[in-house]
C-alpha cells in the first residue's frame, strides 16, 4: 500500500494545520514577551533593590514555567500531525531542511534548559542576582534571537530554495 495522504472529515487537514501553528505561533509570542518583562522586571529590581520588582518578575517567570511546559506540546503535536497528514511532504521537508531542523530541536532543549534553571535557582541564587539576571538574558537571547531571525535565515538559506524569486544552487 503506497503512503498517500489522510484527510480530516469535515473541516480538512489546512485547517488543523493552520490551527496547530497559528496556536504555536500565540503561545510563542506569549512566551517571549513574559520572558522579555521578567527579565527586565528582574533587573530594575536589582538596580532599585526594591522586592516589588522582584517579586513580580517570580510570578511571571511562574507564568512563564505554565505557559512554556503546555504551549511545548502545541509543535510537537503540529510535527506528529504534518507527518501523519502530509507524509509525503513531510519526507521531502525533512530531506531539505534536515540541519535546520537538528538546530531547531537543541535550540528547543537550550530553551528547556534555561527556563527551568533560572525559575528553579530564583532562591538558589538570591544572594547574587547578577548571576540569576544573566541566566534570564541568556534566556530571552536564545528565545529572541534564534527563535525568529535565525531560524528564518536558516530556513532561506537552504539549497534549492527560491529567496527573492532567485533560485540559490549553494549555501
Amino acid at each position: 500500500m503506497p503512503i498517500g495522504n489522510l484527510d480530516v472529515p469535515g473541516i480538512g487537514r489546512e485547517v488543523v494545520m493552520g490551527v496547530i501553528w497559528q496556536s504555536h505561533m500565540y503561545a510563542a509570542a506569549l512566551i517571549a514577551g513574559i520572558l522579555v518583562v521578567a527579565s527586565a522586571s528582574e533587573y530594575v529590581g536589582v538596580l532599585t533593590k526594591q522586592p516589588k520588582y522582584d517579586r513580580f518578575a517570580k510570578g511571571a517567570a511562574t507564568a512563564l514555567v505554565l505557559i512554556f511546559a503546555t504551549g511545548s506540546f502545541i509543535p510537537i503535536f503540529g510535527i506528529l500531525a504534518l507527518i501523519t497528514l502530509f507524509p509525503v511532504f513531510w519526507s521531502h521537508l525533512q530531506n531539505i531542511f534536515f540541519w535546520v531542523l537538528f538546530a531547531e530541536a537543541w535550540a528547543f532543549v537550550g530553551q528547556i534548559v534555561l527556563i527551568y534553571a533560572w525559575y528553579v535557582s530564583w532562591e538558589k541564587l538570591a544572594f547574587r542576582k547578577k548571576l540569576h539576571v544573566a541566566i534570564g538574558a541568556a534566556e530571552e537571547i536564545l528565545v529572541a534571537g534564534f527563535g525568529t531571525d535565525a531560524e528564518f535565515d536558516l530556513l532561506q538559506r537552504q539549497p534549492g530554495v527560491a529567496v527573492n524569486n532567485e533560485h540559490v544552487d549553494r549555501l
